[in-house]
């Protein structure tokens, strides 16, 4: 028994992994982009913020521009991407306060009953929730299954 055409198989293979791996590269870049633009869309709530649920009010555009997007080294899976989205402490400081809110003394003694005004997880979770991430990879693999 002889498999004839198996060389062109193998190649057409090999062709398929290298798009696909090249789409999912370009699908997680593309993901972590729409990921902080999510969290960034949800900055631009009243001055001042109403307590109890309104988005963070948009001052100086500080907390806005401490949103970061850096690639990590490492692997996920066969790929080599992975990319994280964070807020810069350094340049807002506050950030998780705005997030998650503070009740309490600070360590220079001012007194705060500060609720929480979300926008990082909220902006997270409405991109997922949306199916946009989904949708990132979904048109990213079809175009690398395609041939």
């Amino acid at each position: 028994m002889t498999l004839q055409g198996g060389s062109e198989f193998n190649n057409q293979l090999a062709a398929l992994r290298l798009r696909v791996a090249r789409g999912t590269e370009i699908a997680t870049r593309e993901g972590a982009d729409l990921l902080k633009e999510a969290i960034q869309a949800n900055m631009r709530g009243p001055m001042p913020p109403k307590a109890g649920g309104s988005d963070p009010a948009y001052r100086t555009g500080n907390l806005y521009d401490s949103v970061k997007m850096k690639i990590l080294s490492g692997s996920i899976g066969l790929g080599r991407w992975n990319y994280e989205i964070s807020m810069d402490s350094g340049q807002a400081p506050y950030a998780r306060r705005i997030e998650l809110g503070f009740t309490g003394t600070d360590s220079i003694g001012r007194s705060y009953n500060q609720p929480p005004y979300p926008y990082f997880h909220k902006g997270v979770e409405q991109a997922v929730d949306a199916g946009l991430i989904d949708r990132i990879f979904y048109e990213a693999w079809e175009t690398g299954v395609a041939v």
